[in-house]
């Protein structure tokens, strides 16, 4: 409650220029016109804001505050899937929304990330219970909020190419991201620019790393902005890892699996361009479940606090260096602490776990040869 009248520096330009837009232009029929380069998902939200005619700011804070929740929930329930005891379902209500960035996310920053976040962590509940349908719904509407969704892509690869999903429920993702689609193109917003939302952020950027310590910190210098190099990289990893992965001889327990999903969400930021600081907020919630399938090794521990830092270190860098972009009483001073820590050390850590993870997995699945493969609950 403390952060609600700060202002950063989305909502100025953005947020609040958007809702007011929706008021003056008749409320939903303001959907037609290209005033917002969102998805229109989360435009219906603003909407249903502006129709409430409450204070936009709070608003949107308190929207996504209660997605924190919803993001607990399901974090609780990929931990009781492991340890079957009550404790793990209740403790991440007391934890997610209190981790800093979490925190800076929706109540300082405006931003919508917990929304997003929570649809793909209910989509991984959903699928490691069978219930591929769900599955797919929740990961269909995390695409229609967020194109940073992608970065789960290679857990779901990896769960197909073993044969626990079918490749015809992927299907579903462009069926409910057109769905969503519908009511703005039905007020008249052209369906190709609602197509391209996601390729015209993509040309929006020009930066390969916005106050975010990924390798692009060692060779932005060698690539002139062009991103295709790194997209392509990514690419061939996940191809790569999903043949190795899906070879028979890999016995996947749920374990497994949870490794799996925490480097999924953390190498991708690290290697794809056009990373900001908020792109490590799947990875946070991942390493929580890394914590909780082995809560007695200190080095799951260290590797998951380290990917805490690094994501706080990223957020902290960018409210230290950009008092312009918000409100005059900013409390920069707050962050000062963050400038005696080189980008490039951490960007070093932050590989660091990455190596350490698959090194985990690696363990986990040699250690896993006499056992049954772990195909969903019921």
């Amino acid at each position: 409650m403390s952060m609600f009248d700060y202002v950063f520096g989305d909502y100025t330009f953005f947020l609040s220029k958007w809702v007011e837009t929706i008021k003056l232009n008749g409320y939903f029929s303001a959907l037609s016109e290209p005033f917002y380069n969102y998805t229109p998902l989360y435009m219906y939200v603003l909407t249903l804001i502006a129709k409430l005619d409450i204070n936009p700011l709070y608003g949107i804070k308190v929207v996504s505050i209660l997605f924190e929740y919803g993001l607990a929930y399901y974090v609780g329930r990929l931990a009781y899937l492991f340890w079957k005891d009550k404790i793990a379902l209740w403790l991440p209500f007391a934890v997610v929304p209190l981790i800093p960035t979490v925190m800076l996310n929706s109540a300082f920053m405006s931003q919508c990330d917990a929304i997003y976040i929570m649809l793909i962590v209910g989509s991984v509940y959903y699928l490691l219970t069978k219930k591929q349908i769900s599955a797919m719904i929740f990961l269909g509407l995390a695409f229609s909020l967020k194109s940073q969704t992608s970065f789960v892509l290679p857990f779901f690869f990896v769960y197909m190419l073993r044969g626990h999903i079918k490749w015809y429920y992927f299907l579903l993702l462009p069926v409910v991201y057109f769905i969503t689609l519908v009511p703005a193109w039905a007020v008249g917003r052209p369906i190709v620019d609602l197509l391209l939302v996601y390729v015209n952020q993509a040309n929006d950027s020009y930066v390969l790393a916005s106050y975010f310590p990924n390798i692009y910190l060692w060779i932005y210098q060698f690539l002139d902005s062009n991103k295709l190099p790194g997209m392509i990289f990514v690419a061939i990893l996940v191809l790569l890892g999903g043949f190795i992965l899906s070879q028979k001889k890999y016995t996947f327990s749920l374990e497994a699996w949870i490794v799996l999903l925490f480097l999924s969400s953390i190498i991708c930021p690290f290697f794809l361009p056009s990373m900001h600081e908020r792109y490590l907020y799947l990875g946070e919630m991942c390493a929580l479940l890394y914590i909780a399938i082995n809560r007695k090794s200190i080095w799951n521990w260290l590797a998951a606090l380290s990917i805490l830092f690094v994501s706080f270190f990223s957020y902290a860098q960018c409210l230290y260096d950009q008092p312009y972009f918000m409100s005059a009483d900013h409390p920069q001073h707050y962050f000062a602490f963050i400038q005696v820590v080189p980008w490039k050390a951490m960007s070093m850590l932050y590989f660091l776990v990455i190596g350490y993870v698959i090194f985990d997995l690696v363990q986990i699945l040699k250690s896993n040869e006499n056992r049954a493969e772990f195909i969903g609950e019921e």
